[in-house]
């Protein structure tokens, strides 16, 4: 369970156990885990990640949807590290 609370809202799922659920360390690193051959196939890079706030939501907006089903879940894994 701990792996799917961390990866469905990774992707954009969200059940009644994951609504305003705060991952823990272990929920990250099992989502880590589990994306770790994902971003070694893609090497994403992220460019402006120090002007994202910190101190407010944020809202992200895609234009493609099928790669907002892949990358969504690297680019908020990489959001988490960097900031």
């Amino acid at each position: 369970m701990a792996l799917a609370r961390a990866v469905l809202p990774l992707i954009g799922v969200t059940t009644p156990e994951t609504v305003g659920y705060r991952p823990s360390e272990s929920d990250i690193a099992a989502a880590r885990l589990v994306l770790e051959p994902w971003r070694m196939l893609t090497s994403p890079c992220f460019y402006g990640v120090d002007r994202v706030p910190r101190d407010r939501p944020v809202m992200l907006v895609g234009n493609h949807t099928l790669m907002g089903l892949l990358h969504v879940p690297l680019m908020l894994l990489g959001l988490h590290d960097r900031t």
